[in-house]
């Protein structure tokens, strides 16, 4: 049986939603493969793979490990983890390359149309910003840390998944990373912006712990800028301002655990702590927060949507909500 098997039987409806999903994310990958070599194409610049062979190396042992242990009855479990954290580090590559050749395009930044976007809506940054920056330490501190780890969480709740044997949801959460990521670093590319850190002083940002709103610029202005030559799969960073990629892996993490009944309060308080978070130290426009919150919201459909054309209509009760 290779990696990605054949159709489940019909009478496995919860198994067909889970080949659908894992089909899909193979598929997505692939896609933003596609899209980002297209770019290296019709770019200036060169692919460097001088430095990035570990991760190759590292990439081609999980998918290996994750083929051996499939096939094994017992270890399909550990299969299904360790090739949806195969297929996340290849997603998270060809996205991040993306990124930084469409900010290579140098379209004009944004920043100014988001802080009026927001402020149509209500929302004063500045005096957000203000209001974050006179909070106690400890409160602080807990928003860097929401922040900061929003990425392992997500990993940490897709191996627990894995654990207690929940593909199903595991392959949902894999589909909507696959789909959302290169979809929120295509659209970047057309809205290139530097965040809320561009109208704040630097006095103001000193009020938060590290490199609050701006820890991004410098992978962003050297690539903006066109002072590069080559790019590089082990020099990747975030550059994405709008859409908010920490809403949709937010959204993620709540989505994984939404049948979960003690576990799902304390991932929405997370959630809305970190949310708070993205502003000061991801330097996000509310707006940011929105956009991603749609674009997760779009795939999350198209996966109740696959679902329901997988699964035969008289089985479909038996796939979880």
């Amino acid at each position: 049986m290779p990696m990605f098997s054949a159709p489940p039987q019909l009478d496995d409806p919860n198994a067909q939603a889970i080949h659908v999903f894992r089909m899909a994310s193979l598929a997505l990958v692939l896609a933003a493969g596609v899209i980002a070599l297209l770019m290296v194409g019709v770019s200036d610049l060169r692919l460097d793979l001088s430095g990035s062979w570990a991760l190759l190396i590292v990439l081609a042992t999980f998918l290996l490990v994750g083929r051996w242990s499939y096939v094994r009855g017992r270890a399909r479990l550990l299969g299904d983890g360790i090739n949806a954290f195969a297929l996340l580090l290849l997603a998270t590559s060809f996205s991040g390359m993306i990124s930084l050749l469409g900010l290579h395009q140098h379209f004009e930044l944004v920043d100014t149309a988001l802080l009026q976007l927001d402020k149509a809506i209500g929302i004063d940054d500045l005096a957000v910003l203000r209001f974050l920056a006179g909070l106690p330490t400890g409160l602080i501190d807990l928003l860097a840390r929401a922040y900061n780890d929003t990425t392992l969480l997500m990993l940490l709740s897709m191996a627990a998944l894995t654990l207690v044997g929940d593909r199903r949801e595991l392959w949902r959460a894999m589909f909507c990373f696959t789909g959302s990521l290169p979809t929120v670093c295509l659209l970047s590319i057309a809205t290139p912006a530097k965040g809320v850190g561009v109208w704040a002083s630097a006095e103001l940002l000193k009020s938060f712990p590290g490199r609050p709103a701006t820890y991004f610029w410098q992978t962003f202005d050297t690539f903006y800028a066109g002072d590069v030559e080559a790019i590089r799969l082990d020099s990747l960073g975030a550059v994405v301002s709008f859409p908010s990629f920490h809403t949709v892996m937010g959204l993620i993490v709540l989505t994984m655990w939404r049948q979960y009944r003690w576990v799902r309060p304390l991932a929405g308080l997370w959630f809305a702590v970190m949310l708070v978070g993205t502003i000061p130290f991801g330097g996000h426009y509310f707006v940011d927060l929105i956009a991603g919150a749609l674009v997760w919201a779009l795939w999350f459909e198209l996966s109740r949507m696959a679902e329901r054309r997988a699964v035969p209509a008289q089985h479909l009760a038996a796939v979880p909500a």
